[in-house]
């Protein structure tokens, strides 16, 4: 498993969560200096958009809004068959 799926399942379980947090979970992850590649890899996952940077030092994972109506017609796979049946 890699740290940047460790650290997603991680914020899944927890919501909002400190980098110190993330950083105490994982540390054993690394020989020296975890802080600092645990850093760099929330960076990454910030700019790619998986997670997002709630302010200085707490992140959580990036909700995905699903959208049920678009232009007035509902896209709802509990409405997939209304008419037909």
């Amino acid at each position: 498993m890699k740290i940047s799926d460790a650290i997603k399942q991680f914020l899944y379980n927890k919501g909002d969560v400190k980098k110190s947090d993330i950083v105490d979970e994982f540390d054993s992850w690394y020989y020296n200096g975890a802080s600092h590649y645990i850093g760099d890899t929330l960076t990454r996952m910030v700019k790619s958009g998986c997670v997002e940077r709630v302010k200085r030092g707490v992140y959580r994972l990036k909700r995905i809004n699903t959208i049920s109506k678009v232009d007035g017609v509902n896209y709802d796979q509990l409405d997939l068959f209304k008419g037909v049946l």
